[in-house]
């Protein structure tokens, strides 16, 4: 996935997050999942380029 996709997905589940309760005020459980899925994002958007990364340089190290 391209970085500014990722960028654009963990912004709008942010914005998303923080307008929840006022879209939905009486289901605080939507507030909560869209919470969990903007952590997830943030990790996976974090987390896969850097374990990705460390794959290739013990590729690379252990070849060379």
């Amino acid at each position: 996935m391209k970085d500014w996709i990722r960028l654009a997905a963990i912004l709008s589940l942010l914005v998303a997050f923080l307008l929840s309760p006022l879209l939905f005020p009486g289901n605080p459980e939507i507030s909560e999942r869209l919470m969990y899925a903007f952590f997830a994002a943030c990790g996976l958007g974090v987390g896969e380029p850097f374990v990705t990364n460390s794959i290739k340089a013990l590729r690379k190290a252990k070849d060379g």
